[in-house]
């Protein structure tokens, strides 16, 4: 595996990583509340699986910062 592969890899994998409404709560400095309540409203990238909310570590960073943009499937 090239170096250049190797990083791709890395890059992959990190893009793949899911936290939950807890982790998100800390990063965002607010109550695990408010993290369902944004993802009922559809105001925070979710991925709901069964009754549970996953999100992805890196749409959640990028939503943060306003650089987040929503795919059109």
């Amino acid at each position: 595996m090239t170096k250049q592969q190797f990083e791709r890899y890395q890059q992959q994998k990190e893009e793949r990583v899911m936290v939950n409404a807890q982790w998100v709560a800390d990063y965002l400095g607010v109550n695990k509340n408010s993290v369902y309540l944004l993802a009922r409203r559809g105001e925070i990238p979710v991925v709901n699986v069964g009754r549970n909310y996953l999100f992805n570590r890196i749409s959640i960073e990028e939503w943060s910062r306003g650089e987040f943009r929503k795919e059109e499937a």
